[in-house]
């Protein structure tokens, strides 16, 4: 069991700097565009239906056995091959979002860690006894960086919001909680979360907008989407390029952005869509979406020439 933890208490400001088209040098926390929204629909390469998955496929995750882990957001998280088929059930919390991550910690292989919002802890697998408790924090979003073998988990109280980051034996390491350039927090409700190449941390940050911050716990950038009819980010992945794809809700479009942060081009998926969620990217330039009941392949590109073969986060 590890030791128990508790966010501090204090108040924000919700309102945010406009992103304009400026030069990166004149003002490093806004991004500039480079091209065009999408216009064109793609097509889906092929789709996959997970058996015994009803609602909304909200996390994914690429396993190294070439087969698919997908959540909902009724407690159901599973692993799937490329035909629906299920291989392995673990029952996690009804009421959380079906947020995990996928580690290897041990000779044993591929293990999941997830988080019970309710009873605020951190399970891993199907096992009866927790890794860690959160306190009074409710923990939203989990993620462990192979290449650093650390966990980061979201965690929220009433508007307070932050991210711990523990080692393997899950001792806490370091928060990630203040923007002091700004005074204020990085985060609203840190909802999805990757590990970039050059280490920065690259947050889905439900007060649509993405947050990036680099190692020395320092803003590097926001992400706002295109303009602004709207931007509702959810599922987030990087290549092994440093390229961060970003899927929003509501364009029923994945954004693929550079580590600078700036737009290169974007999927668009049907407006039919309900509300596409989940996202993770496998070793064979594929990139999955989910949606209600549903799992999405789209071929994946970083650019309009080049085909970036995509990683998975369990492999960087």
């Amino acid at each position: 069991m590890g030791t128990t933890t508790d966010c501090s208490r204090s108040s924000f400001t919700l309102t945010e700097q406009s992103c304009h088209i400026l030069p990166a040098e004149l003002n490093p926390y806004i991004i500039k565009f480079s091209r065009d929204k999408p216009k064109e629909v793609a097509e889906p390469d092929h789709d996959i239906k997970p058996h015994n998955m009803r609602g909304h496929i909200s996390h994914l995750q690429w396993s190294k056995t070439e087969d698919i882990w997908a959540s909902n957001d009724r407690g159901r998280l599973g692993l799937f091959d490329s035909s629906g088929n299920n291989k392995k059930w673990i029952e996690t919390c009804s009421t959380s979002s079906g947020h995990f991550t996928l580690a290897t910690v041990d000779k044993e292989g591929e293990h999941i860690y997830w988080g019970h919002n309710e009873k605020m802890f951190v399970k891993r697998d199907g096992k009866t006894k927790y890794e860690i408790e959160t306190g009074k924090c409710e923990p939203i979003s989990i993620f462990f960086s192979d290449k650093e073998k650390l966990f980061y988990v979201g965690k929220v109280i009433d508007i307070d919001a932050k991210i711990s980051i523990y080692n393997m034996n899950w001792k806490k390491e370091d928060d990630i909680h203040r923007n002091e350039a700004e005074n204020r927090n990085f985060f609203q409700y840190p909802a999805y979360l990757v590990k970039n190449i050059n280490g920065d941390l690259c947050v889905s940050d439900n007060n649509r907008r993405v947050i990036v911050v680099d190692n020395n716990k320092k803003l590097r950038f926001k992400y706002k989407g295109f303009d602004n009819n709207g931007f509702t980010p959810y599922g987030i992945c990087t290549d092994g390029g440093g390229h961060i794809l970003i899927v929003d809700s509501s364009s029923r479009c994945i954004h693929i952005v550079n580590r600078e942060g700036t737009f290169i081009r974007g999927i668009k998926m049907s407006a039919h869509l309900r509300e596409p969620r989940g996202l993770c990217i496998d070793n064979r330039g594929k990139c999955y979406v989910g949606t209600y009941g549903a799992i999405f392949v789209y071929n994946f590109s970083s650019d309009d020439t080049q085909t970036t073969t995509a990683i998975t986060a369990s492999e960087k």
